[in-house]
Protein backbone atom coordinates (compact mmCIF):
# COMPACT_ATOMS: atom_id res chain seq x y z
CA UNK A 1 0.00 0.00 0.00
CA UNK A 2 1.61 3.41 -0.72
CA UNK A 3 1.34 6.35 1.67
CA UNK A 4 1.96 9.93 0.64
CA UNK A 5 2.78 13.01 3.04
CA UNK A 6 0.09 15.52 3.24
CA UNK A 7 -1.53 18.48 5.43
CA UNK A 8 -3.67 18.19 8.08
CA UNK A 9 -5.88 21.09 9.25
CA UNK A 10 -7.87 20.60 12.32
CA UNK A 11 -10.47 23.42 13.67
CA UNK A 12 -8.19 25.87 15.92
CA UNK A 13 -4.62 23.84 15.86
CA UNK A 14 -2.03 24.58 13.51
CA UNK A 15 -2.07 22.57 10.76
CA UNK A 16 0.89 19.38 10.70
CA UNK A 17 2.25 17.23 8.48
CA UNK A 18 1.57 13.30 8.29
CA UNK A 19 2.10 10.40 6.32
CA UNK A 20 -0.91 8.19 5.56
CA UNK A 21 -2.34 5.26 3.51
CA UNK A 22 -2.97 6.35 0.45
CA UNK A 23 -6.95 5.02 0.53
CA UNK A 24 -10.75 6.29 0.23
CA UNK A 25 -10.86 4.73 3.26
CA UNK A 26 -8.07 6.94 5.51
CA UNK A 27 -9.05 10.00 3.89
CA UNK A 28 -12.81 9.92 4.43
CA UNK A 29 -11.50 8.76 8.24
CA UNK A 30 -9.31 11.72 8.39
CA UNK A 31 -12.39 14.19 7.41
CA UNK A 32 -15.07 12.27 9.65
CA UNK A 33 -17.33 11.49 6.29
CA UNK A 34 -17.25 11.38 2.43
CA UNK A 35 -15.16 13.51 0.94
CA UNK A 36 -14.92 15.97 -1.89
CA UNK A 37 -11.57 17.56 -3.71
CA UNK A 38 -11.44 21.22 -4.52
CA UNK A 39 -8.28 22.14 -6.73
CA UNK A 40 -6.60 25.27 -4.82
CA UNK A 41 -3.50 25.26 -7.66
CA UNK A 42 -2.16 23.25 -10.08
CA UNK A 43 -1.27 19.53 -8.13
CA UNK A 44 -2.37 21.02 -5.03
CA UNK A 45 -6.05 19.81 -3.64
CA UNK A 46 -8.37 20.76 -0.54
CA UNK A 47 -9.94 17.15 0.92
CA UNK A 48 -13.10 18.53 2.61
CA UNK A 49 -16.35 16.84 4.44
CA UNK A 50 -18.81 16.76 1.63
CA UNK A 51 -21.29 17.17 4.38
CA UNK A 52 -19.10 19.10 6.76
CA UNK A 53 -21.75 21.91 6.81
CA UNK A 54 -24.79 20.11 6.88
CA UNK A 55 -23.51 17.61 9.87
CA UNK A 56 -22.75 21.10 11.48
CA UNK A 57 -19.15 20.00 11.80
CA UNK A 58 -16.89 23.26 13.39
CA UNK A 59 -15.90 26.42 11.10
CA UNK A 60 -12.23 25.49 10.54
CA UNK A 61 -10.70 28.33 8.01
CA UNK A 62 -12.40 31.04 6.31
CA UNK A 63 -12.90 31.94 2.54
CA UNK A 64 -13.54 35.01 1.26
CA UNK A 65 -17.88 34.60 1.18
CA UNK A 66 -17.41 30.91 2.85
CA UNK A 67 -15.75 29.16 4.94
CA UNK A 68 -14.11 25.43 5.80
CA UNK A 69 -15.75 23.15 7.82
CA UNK A 70 -13.87 20.03 9.81
CA UNK A 71 -10.55 19.01 9.56
CA UNK A 72 -9.67 19.01 5.50
CA UNK A 73 -6.40 17.37 4.17
CA UNK A 74 -3.77 19.46 1.82
CA UNK A 75 -2.46 16.82 -0.73
CA UNK A 76 -1.05 17.02 -4.20
CA UNK A 77 -3.41 16.01 -7.25
CA UNK A 78 -2.18 14.07 -10.12
CA UNK A 79 -3.45 16.16 -12.72
CA UNK A 80 -2.95 13.36 -15.46
CA UNK A 81 -4.33 10.41 -13.46
CA UNK A 82 -6.56 12.39 -11.08
CA UNK A 83 -4.74 10.66 -7.87
CA UNK A 84 -3.76 11.80 -4.81
CA UNK A 85 -0.19 12.32 -4.35
CA UNK A 86 2.56 13.38 -1.54
CA UNK A 87 2.77 17.23 -1.64
CA UNK A 88 6.58 18.33 -2.31
CA UNK A 89 8.59 20.03 0.29
CA UNK A 90 8.83 22.89 -0.61
CA UNK A 91 4.35 22.80 -1.08
CA UNK A 92 4.83 21.66 2.45
CA UNK A 93 6.11 24.66 3.95
CA UNK A 94 3.67 26.94 1.66
CA UNK A 95 0.88 25.70 2.97
CA UNK A 96 1.59 24.90 6.66
CA UNK A 97 2.36 28.65 6.68
CA UNK A 98 -0.15 29.37 4.59
CA UNK A 99 -3.06 27.80 7.01
CA UNK A 100 -1.03 28.57 10.27
CA UNK A 101 -3.72 29.21 12.88
CA UNK A 102 -3.21 32.76 13.02
CA UNK A 103 -3.85 32.77 9.45
CA UNK A 104 -7.70 31.64 9.88
CA UNK A 105 -8.78 33.55 6.68
CA UNK A 106 -7.80 32.43 3.07
CA UNK A 107 -8.36 33.66 0.01
CA UNK A 108 -7.84 31.14 -3.01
Amino acid sequence: MDRIKVIIVEPNKKPYISEIDNTLEKLQEIVGGFIDILKIENGVDLIINDEGKINNLPPNRYLPNDFIAGTFIIAGGDNETGETISLSDDVLEKYIDYFSIENTSCDF
